[in-house]
């Protein structure tokens, strides 16, 4: 697909929709993460623990999440892989009984067909997969729920997350990402998953270098404006705002990812996938007030 050709600047209002439920995007919405790994890079171990998981989730809904994304298991690409029957053990006892008392959006972060099965049977609102539905019974369990999906750009295998593609050879970072997710969007729709229930994620911290995220981010817009599908953004503590702000400890990145969240938002992104939710709530309704300020007559 042709990117020069495509941008629309009047858009109508994008929403996502699940499980007989509209999500309205017309202001971004936030996804807090909760991780309920031992191993994860950035708060490995912190939320492993059953009880402490639910507190977490109380928390972020209380700090001003839209969306809550859980995950059982690390894509850092020194951890150890799991089975999807340990990572179900992981989810469902947390997820069970997030389902009976929240009514905030529950996303689910796995790669496995059999794991996502599973938890679409429990009730979950979105699949969040980082291998956009390699898993060749992914889509087949999708298409049998009416759950969203979220799309995201890695060139290979997420335990090679930070082995860098040759994008120079596909018209550059950009532009690749473009027709990758549209290419598998578009499968998705073919195969009967409606459009509505579709959400793109350029892949930030996975195949890509430095210099490349950053153009990726220098361009968003050229993605947000081009596709028919709303982005969502995942940056928070990523490697490659450590390497920029010289910032080691993947929790003190914070600075940079309020950033990264704002400029993200500036450039359409419909969702922001976050650790640190207060502060993004907070840095958010900021930058929304001073967009919608009166202008002067100066």
């Amino acid at each position: 697909m042709d990117m020069t050709n495509c941008y629309n600047e009047s858009r109508e209002p994008m929403n996502i929709t699940f499980n007989d439920r509209t999500l309205d995007l017309s202001s971004p919405k936030i996804m807090g993460i909760l991780n309920l790994t031992p191993n994860s890079f950035s708060d490995g171990g912190d939320y492993y623990d059953p009880e402490r998981a639910l507190d977490r989730a109380y928390e972020i809904l209380e700090e001003g999440a839209d969306i809550l994304d859980i995950g059982a298991e690390s894509t850092n690409p020194k951890a150890t892989p799991i089975s999807s029957q340990e990572e179900v053990r992981r989810l469902r006892p947390v997820v069970s009984l997030l389902r009976q008392k929240l009514d905030i959006p529950l996303s689910i972060d796995t790669f496995r067909a059999e794991t996502m099965k599973q938890m679409l049977d429990l009730g979950v609102d979105i699949i969040n997969d980082v291998t956009a539905l390699s898993d060749p019974k992914a889509l087949d369990s999708l298409l049998e729920s009416k759950a969203a999906v979220i799309l995201m750009h890695m060139l290979g295998d997420h335990q090679k997350m930070h082995i860098t593609g040759n994008y120079r050879l596909t018209g550059g970072v950009t532009h690749s990402v473009f027709q990758h997710l549209e290419k598998i969007a578009q499968k998705c729709v073919s195969e009967g998953i409606d459009s509505s229930r579709i959400i793109l994620d350029p892949g930030f911290g996975f195949d890509k270098s430095v210099p490349e995220q950053l153009t990726l981010l220098k361009e968003l817009r050229r993605l947000t404006h081009k596709s028919q599908y709303p982005y969502l953004v995942g940056v928070s503590r990523k490697r490659f705002i450590g390497a920029i702000t010289h910032v080691e400890a993947p929790k003190e990145r914070l600075a940079g990812n309020l950033a990264v969240a704002l400029w993200s938002i500036e450039q359409g992104a419909k969702i922001l996938r976050v650790h640190d939710v207060k502060a993004t709530k907070e840095a958010f309704l900021m930058w929304q007030a001073i967009n919608h300020a009166e202008s002067s007559s100066l």
